[in-house]
């Protein structure tokens, strides 16, 4: 089972965006990690995965401290999900991706957001 916690160190999460400026971040609640935990558990694993573009939306990366104690960056884009030990998992409808830009709140302004949507609007890659 897939577990991103929140406990010693919050889970952060990053909205890869922009190549010239940083990119959004925000940190999720415990109760919000253990969500994402849940949805990343319920994950079908995939063989492999479309590499995000070099300019503009590249999905979300995802900062967490697994029990090995070390941070490990989790990818999600285009309907994948990499979690590094573990492999790459199908993210249908693109719900994980959905669900990290609502978990946004103010840190993503509403420009960014329907940018994103947009992209989310196409088909899953």
């Amino acid at each position: 089972m897939t577990s991103v916690r929140a406990e010693a160190v919050p889970v952060e999460v990053e909205l890869n965006l922009f190549s010239q400026r940083p990119n959004p971040t925000w940190s999720l609640a415990a109760p919000q990690a253990e969500e994402l935990g849940r949805s990343l558990a319920s994950l079908v694993q995939r063989p492999a995965r479309e590499r995000s573009p070099i300019t503009g939306y590249r999905g979300f990366l995802i900062r967490d401290q697994p029990d090995s104690g070390s941070v490990r960056l989790i990818r999600v884009y285009g309907g994948s999900v990499e979690i590094p030990g573990r492999g790459v998992f199908l993210d249908p409808d693109r719900k994980v991706e959905r669900w990290l830009l609502e978990s946004a709140g103010d840190a993503v302004d509403p420009e960014m957001r329907a940018l994103v949507l947009r992209e989310l609007e196409a088909r899953p890659r």
